[in-house]
């Protein structure tokens, strides 16, 4: 079996940061193609990881060589580019949150149901060292029984950590409302 190509669409931080270096640090996969509406991203990405660039995600799609997808744009675009890449065949790993509505996750599982592909939402806290620690520390017994925790976890905001700073989607609270398209 040789390696699951991968097309990732958005080259903002996400990927950079998390998506990109997962997916080269692994054996069995291959960063096949990247998508993203920045062209100069797309390209830079494309050649950082001798990949395809597109700028759009239906073209990308259309890739039949393409076997999953991460999806690693805007929250108000997860829905939407779900349902076309379990539709267009392919197993997706989406960023958290899954959706900006419950309407829209309900049509993501539909058509991961239908297209019988996998659908995945990533949420990698799981894997922070202090999460695992606590974790640890609570199934040893170490710290007694525990009937009730309460944590927190916090970044220094969109502005320092987006690709985009201040002009970051992350800022524009109109593009996390609740959009509402059609399928």
């Amino acid at each position: 079996m040789g390696k699951v190509k991968v097309g990732v669409i958005g080259c903002g931080s996400i990927a950079k940061n998390r998506h990109f270096p997962e997916y080269e640090s692994h054996q069995e996969t291959e960063i096949f193609a990247v998508c993203d509406i920045v062209p100069d991203r797309a390209n830079a990405a494309a050649q950082r990881y001798g990949a395809q660039a597109y700028t759009d995600y239906i073209e990308l799609l259309k890739n039949e060589e393409i076997e999953a997808i991460s999806v690693c744009t805007p929250n108000y675009l997860h829905a939407r580019i779900t349902v076309a890449a379990l539709e267009a065949g392919k197993h997706v790993l989406c960023e958290k949150p899954m959706a900006t509505s419950l309407v829209e996750a309900e049509k993501m599982n539909e058509a991961a149901a239908k297209s019988g592909k996998i659908l995945m939402i990533g949420h990698n806290q799981r894997f922070v060292r202090s999460h695992q620690k606590a974790k640890q520390l609570i199934e040893s017994g170490e710290v007694g029984k525990v009937y009730s925790f309460r944590t927190a976890f916090g970044h220094s905001g969109p502005e320092t950590w987006s690709v985009d700073g201040l002009e970051s989607w992350f800022l524009k609270r109109i593009r996390q409302s609740l959009v509402q398209w059609a399928i």
